[in-house]
């Protein structure tokens, strides 16, 4: 797969769109391809890369592209994403939420090598859903986008402050380990690559049942799930 260039962090025009203040439409993204048949996936992550929170014969499913560096998407999460996959985890949901963990902004390489802040975090992220599971990743994200500096130092989210997040949630060694090592950048990668080229532009990017949303923060079918 050939390199994409990298969207950025939605920008402050982007917001005012989103919260509708313009009638702005966006691109509508085609269904999620899947990874080669030879790239191994972490546990916990469908054949396109996302790691699914919920319920996965869910007739609602809710596809969010996210970036741990960015601000806007920090701001998500506090305001709709907690609350989104809080909902997914109880019984009866009847939602999925399929979380692309993208790594690019303040990246120095489309192979993240050497990886920046994004690309530990999102790492980190996926050895927390395949060693502890689905609420483990909840609460570790939470636990990521709450610590984040909104100013994007390419010096925050050290693996071993990744690790310190990770150990008060009580994951196991082997969970550590992975984060100390970083072993799912190569991965985080080739999902960040495949992002772009399914044609996100930007973070955060929502899709509710297959429609690619208007505003990630006041869409009313996507504020439906979270009640």
């Amino acid at each position: 797969m050939g390199n994409q260039p990298a969207p950025a962090a939605a920008s402050e025009g982007q917001q005012q769109r989103q919260q509708g203040q313009s009638g702005t439409s966006v691109a509508q993204l085609p269904a999620a391809p899947a990874l080669p048949s030879d790239i191994p996936i972490p546990d916990g992550l469908d054949e396109s890369g996302a790691v699914l929170v919920g319920d996965p014969t869910a007739s609602n499913v809710v596809e969010v592209y996210l970036d741990y560096q960015c601000p806007y998407c920090q701001r998500w999460e506090s305001e709709v994403g907690s609350v989104l996959t809080e909902r997914a985890l109880q019984p009866g949901s009847d939602l999925l939420v399929k979380h692309y963990v993208l790594a690019f902004l303040g990246e120095t390489s489309p192979t993240l090598d050497p990886p920046g802040a994004s690309a530990r975090a999102a790492s980190a992220a996926l050895c927390v859903i395949e060693g502890e599971g689905q609420e483990a990743f909840t609460a570790f994200s939470e636990q990521v986008y709450a610590s984040a500096d909104p100013d994007e130092p390419s010096s925050q989210f050290a693996t071993e402050v990744l690790s310190d997040l990770a150990a008060v949630l009580g994951v196991s060694d082997a969970t550590l380990d992975c984060i100390d090592q970083e072993r799912h950048v190569t991965f985080v990668a080739l999902g960040t690559q495949t992002g772009f080229g399914r044609g996100v532009q930007g973070t955060p990017t929502v899709v509710v049942n297959g429609r690619t949303v208007e505003s990630s923060f006041s869409d009313s079918e996507l504020l439906a799930l979270t009640r």
